[in-house]
């Protein structure tokens, strides 16, 4: 997939620079927090900034097709399951952290 040629072009190439900067950013700022639960909210930086980012890059670079079509379905898709999938994770991680003594009441408050 090769950007289209003019504005157009650049508005997809700042749209990949921006999610680019995003993931990165996010995933330096990971090896820095130390609890799960902190990590967690970069998770919804990257699905909510830098997946329809991508998206709409993609969509503009691809023109009205069917392919566009695919990209749009996998953004929206995206977009409705993350929160979902990132309570589950901080559920699971509050619930071994539990089981192993981390933790006083049904709450979550730390020892």
């Amino acid at each position: 997939m090769t950007a289209p040629p003019g504005a157009l072009g650049v508005v997809v190439w700042v749209l990949c620079a921006l999610a680019a900067v995003t993931v990165v950013g996010a995933a330096g700022a990971a090896l820095v927090l130390g609890s799960v639960a902190e990590r967690l909210h970069l998770v919804t930086v990257v699905t909510s900034v830098a997946g329809p980012a991508t998206g709409l890059a993609c969509a503009l670079a691809l023109g009205a097709s069917t392919s566009t079509a695919a990209v749009v379905v996998v953004v929206v898709l995206l977009a409705a399951t993350a929160p979902v999938l990132q309570t589950a994770i901080a559920r699971a991680d509050r619930e071994g952290r539990r089981e192993a003594g981390a933790l006083d009441d049904e709450q979550g408050a730390p020892r």
